[in-house]
């Protein structure tokens, strides 16, 4: 089975759904039975490049000129005939997108989509960005053979959006990083805890600070809570980071509240396991990979209701109204107040992870492909 994927975030992007690509990617490495080829846009990023499982065996196809234009124009034109010469059975879009005129590619093609947020609350996009978006998962989910979706808000988003035939999409979920699946040193966690001047007792949030994460709710509860926790907040800056510095300061907690900027990868296990628990109140997502990662990380998890956050925590996380800041105050002081409740929440967070592990991810998405290529003979 020869298998042809998009691998420009994979290859670039060091977040999201760069880590997305290269996860799926790395879930089928070393099967014996497929042969993976890369179409990437471009030289790519060391650091992506070195996460990318057994590389040297696959087959990567890039465009000839190196110029920002003609990549562009390669990746979303000139790549199909590249796509017709490499021999792939199937080509995989691993970023909402697929070339177009894809069906001249002379093979089957899949996209995954990760979420219609744009057109959800299409008031946290700006026109041109919305505009573009909507053209290129649109195209994508119309003219592909078949669409993941990574939760089953999402497949009921491009059912009703885009009016796509159920049995067109599949969700598959996705996996988190390795690196929260490993067990930080006491040493360490205290480590890089007195390294950012964190207390002991803290609970932790991981998310760009914009409107739809809903920070303002969670400073709010625990403005209410009366509890002896600081709140950390791991984002990169953003433009509303000074609107939330300014409500902290309005509500008095000043000392209760921390906003970590350009935190690495490589830190954020250590202050997941730190932490006495997350708190993840975003009122949509496609997923909610934060969410994942915290229950991975072996910590009890507070999360809202009202998108998908349920199938990334399971009963892993006790989940919360988004809009009712009294709610979420309870929750946080249970969280601190409750051990046995946090002890059933963290033992409920393992066996929901049963559904994560290699091995059930990588066995989905290979009978996946080959239920395609069954299908299409």
């Amino acid at each position: 089975m020869r298998i042809g994927f998009d691998a420009k975030k994979a290859a670039s992007n060091l977040t999201g759904i760069g880590n997305y690509s290269r996860n799926h990617i790395n879930l089928l490495a070393g099967n014996k039975d497929l042969e993976c080829t890369l179409f990437i846009p471009g030289r790519g990023k060391e650091e992506c490049l070195e996460a990318i499982t057994g590389l040297d065996d696959m087959k990567i196809i890039s465009p000839s000129g190196n110029s920002s234009i003609n990549r562009t124009y390669w990746r979303n034109f000139s790549i199909v005939n590249d796509i017709k010469k490499s021999g792939v059975d199937i080509y995989h879009g691993l970023s909402n997108e697929l070339p177009f005129s894809i069906k001249k590619a002379g093979c089957l093609s899949v996209v995954t989509i990760h979420d219609l947020i744009f057109l959800r609350y299409p008031d946290t996009y700006d026109f041109l960005q919305r505009k573009i978006l909507t053209l290129k998962t649109r195209y994508a989910c119309r003219n592909s053979d078949a669409i993941i979706a990574v939760s089953e808000q999402t497949k009921r988003d491009i059912v009703e959006f885009y009016g796509i035939p159920e049995e067109k999409v599949t969700v598959i979920y996705q996996g988190c990083h390795n690196v929260f699946k490993q067990v930080v040193p006491l040493s360490e966690r205290e480590s890089i805890r007195q390294q950012y001047g964190l207390p002991e007792k803290y609970m932790i949030s991981v998310g760009t600070i914009e409107s739809r994460k809903n920070h303002r709710a969670v400073i709010e509860a625990f403005a209410e809570a009366a509890e002896d926790i600081t709140l950390v907040l791991v984002s990169k800056r953003t433009r509303m980071q000074k609107d939330i510095e300014t409500l902290v300061d309005s509500l008095g907690i000043k000392e209760k509240v921390r906003i970590l900027n350009n935190v690495p990868l490589s830190h954020l296990p250590a202050l997941y396991q730190g932490s006495i628990g997350a708190i993840y109140a975003s009122y949509f997502e496609g997923f909610g990979i934060p969410v994942l990662e915290a229950v991975t990380s072996g910590v009890p998890v507070i999360a809202a209701t009202g998108s998908c956050l349920e199938e990334a925590g399971g009963k892993g996380a006790v989940y919360v109204n988004p809009f009712n800041p009294h709610e979420i105050a309870e929750a946080i002081s249970r969280i601190s107040n409750d051990s046995e409740f946090c002890r059933e929440l963290v033992e409920g967070g393992k066996e929901h992870l049963n559904n994560f592990t290699d091995k059930a991810l990588s066995s989905k998405i290979y009978d996946y492909y080959n239920m395609l290529l069954n299908r299409s003979l």
